[in-house]
C-alpha cells in the first residue's frame, strides 16, 4: 500500500537477513525494508496487509474464524534510521500495526469485507526500537462473537512524517516475528 503498490519501494526477506530471533519466538521471521519513493505525488508512507486469500482486497471471502479471539500478539523492531540531511526524521520509526479494515471504505465497494463489528479496525501504534518488543492488538471490541469472515488478519503501515525524505534518507527496516492470533 501506499508506495509499495509500486515495484521497488518494499522489499520483504522471509527468514532471511533477520534479526537474532527472540527467545521462544515461532513461525516465520520477517525483514521489511521501505524505501520512500522520492517521485512528486508520492505518498510518503507505505504498508503491507497479510489478506487471505491471497491478493484478496473484497472480491472473495475471508478465512472462517471461530471465536473467542481475544488479541493478536507479536514481536516487533526496526533499525535505527538517523538522518543527518532530515534532522526532523525520527530515529525510530512510529509504525501502526492493525487488524480487519478491508471492506470498509464506502468509495471501494466491494462484495466482501472484514466482517468486523462495526467494519472497525484495531488498532496498535508503536515506536519501534532495535530490541524486540512484545506487542499486543486488542481484539475485544471489533471482533464478533460468532463465526465471521476475515480477509486482512493482520497490516502494518509506516510512513516519514514530520519532515520529506531526501535521496540521503535511510530506510525504514521493520522486523516482524511471532505473530499469533490467541484466543487468551
Amino acid at each position: 500500500m501506499g508506495d509499495g503498490q509500486n515495484p521497488g519501494f518494499i522489499t520483504a526477506d522471509i527468514d532471511e537477513h533477520c534479526k537474532e530471533r527472540a527467545p521462544g519466538a515461532g513461525g516465520a521471521c520477517y525483514r521489511y525494508t521501505y524505501q520512500p519513493d522520492l517521485r512528486p505525488g508520492a505518498n510518503m508512507w507505505a504498508g503491507v496487509y497479510w489478506v487471505y486469500p491471497s491478493n484478496d482486497w473484497g472480491t472473495r471471502p475471508g478465512r472462517l474464524l471461530i471465536p473467542p479471539y481475544k488479541r493478536v500478539r507479536f514481536k516487533a523492531a526496526a533499525d535505527l534510521r538517523p538522518d543527518p540531511s532530515n534532522p526532523d526524521t525520527k530515529p525510530t520509526p512510529r509504525v501502526s500495526f492493525l487488524v480487519g479494515g478491508i471492506g470498509s471504505n464506502p468509495a471501494d465497494p466491494q462484495p466482501y469485507s472484514d466482517e468486523t463489528v462495526g467494519k472497525q479496525q484495531a488498532i496498535k501504534n508503536a515506536y519501534l526500537t532495535t530490541e524486540w518488543q512484545d506487542l499486543e492488538i486488542d481484539l475485544g471490541s471489533v471482533v464478533p462473537t460468532s463465526a465471521f469472515h476475515m480477509i486482512s488478519g493482520f497490516c502494518w503501515t509506516v510512513n516519514y512524517q514530520p519532515g520529506v525524505p531526501t535521496p540521503q534518507s535511510p530506510p525504514t527496516v521493520i522486523y516482524l516475528d511471532d505473530i499469533v492470533w490467541d484466543t487468551e
